[in-house]
């Protein structure tokens, strides 16, 4: 899952990093609040700093959340 502002580009470069991956993308204004009625998981998974934030999830558990996409593209390719 991605916190963020689709439009960011640091967001892009996240989507581009897990295109493989099942993609929640969780963004912080109301439009949020759509996600977040669907989707439980994306409750407390939440942009840090105003930046994008990825949570990489498998089997119920998420690691850390990362800000770094080279730490996003490790974190993905291991799950």
């Amino acid at each position: 899952m991605i916190a963020s502002n689709q439009a960011k580009a640091e967001t892009q470069r996240m989507l581009r990093a897990v295109q493989h991956a099942l993609l929640i993308l969780h963004p912080p204004e109301e439009a949020g609040e759509e996600v977040r009625k669907l989707t439980p998981l994306v409750q407390d998974k939440l942009q840090l700093g105003g930046r994008a934030t990825a949570y990489v999830c498998q089997n119920f558990a998420c690691q850390a959340p990362t800000q770094d996409i080279a730490d996003l593209e490790n974190l993905s390719t291991q799950h």
